[in-house]
């Protein structure tokens, strides 16, 4: 496969889980708990069934009638046998019962009861209201902190990831002073702990989001352990495994990078030194100082030390040797 190919699957890969599932929005876990949350459900049928008690039947303002009605079947078998020795038997003797009844009952007067009662139903609607926005407000306050949490962590990951990466690079550049004599060890160990605190900080960092998560996916009703960056996430996961574990992939990955690096080189290099060019060429001379004073200042100050010791020692030796001779 050639390395070219291998750069289009990969973007067509990503951009395929990004049409297939996007990232979870706040919007979208708000309405996800409020679909799922149990105690959502129940204020929603306490309301219900306050909205539905809350008329002036209930209440006793109108008249009640009962009406009622039953029918009772009977089958008997009758063995008898009399004393003066005759007998009598009937069987399936059936007997049928048929009633009905209606009654009407209509309070004229209860000295205010019906109107104190309508006004309690009412109360009681209201306050089904209330009950139904406070667990609304609440969910929607507690997944919005859980969501928003894991946005301003990973916000942090990738800070942290930065300084990471500087701290690399300060370790180099510590270990190659080291190397040369222009810097003493202890700066090297320095950019060594300094590295390695912020690995630690980053570590905690991610384990702060594993938490956060399944704190979130708890309050979705969901699977705590479930990734909240859908299909797109589960894509990048297994490109980065494929990556690290496939050592020919990566290698053919790494000579495409840099053979689009030579050819942007070849075909834009001129532009390339003539910007940097003309932008030298507009500094001043302060400016020049400044700038080389802050890259390579504190090796200069090494190189002038070394430079005086080593000319004073060597004109030590050539002035002993002179008396010798």
């Amino acid at each position: 496969m050639k390395p070219k190919s291998i750069l289009v699957w990969c973007v067509i890969t990503v951009r395929t889980a990004i049409g297939q599932d996007s990232l979870l929005t706040a919007r979208e876990a708000v309405d996800i708990a409020l679909q799922n949350n149990l105690r959502i459900q129940i204020a929603r049928n306490d309301q219900d069934i306050a909205r539905i008690n809350n008329n002036w039947g209930n209440a006793g303002k109108w008249p009640t009638v009962t009406a009622g009605i039953g029918n009772t079947e009977a089958l008997t078998n009758l063995n008898q046998q009399l004393s003066n020795g005759s007998e009598i038997k009937r069987n399936g003797v059936t007997n049928n019962i048929l009633s009905a009844n209606l009654s009407a009952n209509w309070r004229i007067y209860n000295g205010m009861r019906v109107r104190a009662t309508k006004e309690r139903f009412g109360e009681l609607e209201k306050m089904s209201e209330i009950q139904l926005k406070q667990e609304i407000t609440r969910l929607t306050y507690d997944v919005l902190i859980a969501y928003y949490n894991i946005v301003r962590l990973d916000l942090q990951v990738r800070a942290t990831s930065a300084i990471i990466d500087l701290s690399r690079e300060r370790e180099k550049i510590a270990e190659t002073r080291f190397n040369v004599g222009s810097a003493a060890k202890t700066d090297l160990l320095q950019a060594s702990i300094d590295l390695n605190s912020q690995k630690v900080n980053l570590e905690n960092i991610r384990q702060q989001i594993r938490v956060g998560k399944s704190i979130l996916n708890n309050l979705l009703r969901r699977d705590p352990d479930a990734a909240l960056a859908g299909s797109f996430g589960d894509a990048l996961i297994k490109l980065g495994g494929t990556l690290q574990d496939d050592a020919r992939l990566k290698h053919q990955i790494n000579r495409f990078a840099r053979r689009a690096i030579v050819g942007t080189t070849e075909n834009y290099g001129d532009n390339i030194v003539a910007l940097v060019s003309d932008t030298i060429k507009s500094w001043d001379a302060s400016t020049i100082t400044d700038r080389v004073e802050n890259a390579v200042g504190s090796d200069l100050q090494f190189i002038r030390i070394n430079g005086t010791l080593v000319g004073g020692m060597a004109g030590i030796v050539i002035h002993a040797v002179g008396l010798l001779i």
